[in-house]
């Protein structure tokens, strides 16, 4: 470009380099900005997909699970021990 605006006579031929560069420009960053576009939306494809499989494994575990966690709805003594432990 440099060169071209060296060799260039007039005010217009320089000018007509100048846009020729911001056009060669604009296009290279809109290539660039498409490129990142669909990147992103790979990634949040990927990301949706590692959800899903994630929660269907969930489920998948407490569907068929042969134990369950607790035999009934989790109670204080579960988690702290008995309640004469704390002078109750």
């Amino acid at each position: 470009m440099k060169r071209k605006a060296a060799s260039a006579e007039t005010l217009a031929e320089k000018e007509a380099i100048m846009v020729e560069y911001a056009d060669n420009l604009q296009g290279l960053s809109d290539a660039l900005e498409k490129q990142k576009r669909q990147h992103l939306v790979k990634l949040r494809h990927q990301l949706l997909e590692r959800r899903q499989k994630r929660k269907k494994v969930y489920f998948l575990d407490n569907l068929f699970c042969t134990q369950p966690k607790y035999s009934t709805f989790p109670t204080f003594e579960m988690f702290l021990g008995p309640p004469h432990a704390f002078g109750f």
